[in-house]
């Protein structure tokens, strides 16, 4: 991949979202827009203070761009946006 975020932004590979339950119902379209809000960080803006964000480490945030990359769903999102990480 040949993209990286500049500035204070993350680039978050987003987790897929299921659209069926494990009941066996279908969740609507709209569930994966919100639902999809975790990932893994995968690059790092210049200005990005390197003590919490780890490439690898999964992160949760609340907005973002939502960008394709070489057919994969990313999102680049300002690090004020990211709630936090989950440890490894």
């Amino acid at each position: 991949m040949n993209f990286s975020p500049t500035g204070n932004r993350v680039l978050i590979e987003k987790d897929e979202v299921e659209i069926k339950t494990a009941g066996g119902v279908y969740l609507p379209e709209t569930h994966k827009k919100e639902a999809a809000t975790q990932g893994k960080i995968v690059a790092l803006g210049n200005e990005v203070e390197n003590n919490i964000f780890k490439i690898g480490c999964k992160a949760m945030f609340i907005q973002s761009y939502e960008v394709v990359i070489e057919g994969k769903d990313y999102a680049v999102v300002n690090v004020d946006d990211i709630l936090g990480v989950f440890d490894k």
